[in-house]
């Protein structure tokens, strides 16, 4: 009975895999994604993958009203046979610029990442939303903004590390104009995960080691869900 529903999940992730497959190594991880979506072709540092969309963005002009633009990422990440390391969770830095002209315009960020375990017969899943770091506010000069998500598999009972996981990206930008001469615009122009890996084997007094590539390019601190 164990063997069947081996074989039945392992099909179930094979026919899950995207169509346009890319394949690209990290230090401790595989990483496997479709490189035909707004998010673009990736490259790896460490444990960390990382996105340059070119055309991620919305616009609106006069009275246009609100546009939306959205797009959905499927990361696979596989621990490499051989590796002392598994993963506990994962952190997402994004970021991009705005301008707005006219004070009725707005634009905003919007979507969350979700972590979903694909060893297990019935799959563990956490989430966050995607946040940015202050308001989308600022009238009459073209400004940044950057937003973050945090995903721990300790979070969920039970589940604690992995060795193969499916990271998903969900990302909204909208903008709105509604008033003649007004402008609204937004765009995405970095989205990176770096995942948590931790020893397979816990060691005394050993820290969990993340992706710091992704830490310091982007700025962000690890966040834990209160």
């Amino acid at each position: 009975a164990r063997f069947g529903a081996a074989v039945v999940l392992s099909l179930g992730i094979i026919s899950s895999l995207p169509a346009q497959a890319a394949v690209i190594e990290g230090t401790d991880l595989i990483f496997t994604y479709d490189d035909s979506t707004l998010f673009g072709s990736a490259h790896v540092i460490g444990n960390s993958i990382f996105f340059n969309p070119v055309n991620f963005e919305a616009q609106r002009h006069d009275t246009d009203g609100v546009i939306t633009t959205n797009d959905t990422l499927n990361i696979y990440a596989q621990v490499k046979n051989g590796s002392s390391f598994t993963m506990d969770g994962a952190t997402l830095a994004e970021q991009g610029d705005y301008e707005l002209l006219g004070d009725k315009s707005w634009v905003s960020v919007g979507g969350q990442l979700r972590a979903t375990s694909l060893t297990q017969g019935s799959p563990f899943i956490t989430s966050d939303f995607i946040q940015t770091s202050g308001p989308l506010n600022t009238v009459g000069q073209l400004t940044a903004w950057d937003a973050s998500a945090a995903v721990d598999f300790d979070d969920v009972a039970g589940w604690n590390t992995d060795t193969y996981v499916l990271f998903t990206i969900e990302n909204i930008l909208r903008a709105s104009s509604t008033v003649q001469g007004e402008f609204a615009f937004i765009e995405k122009k970095f989205s990176g995960v770096g995942v948590v890996i931790v020893p397979e084997v816990p060691l005394p007094g050993a820290a969990w080691l993340f992706g710091s590539a992704l830490l310091g390019l982007a700025g962000f601190r690890h966040r834990k869900s209160s």
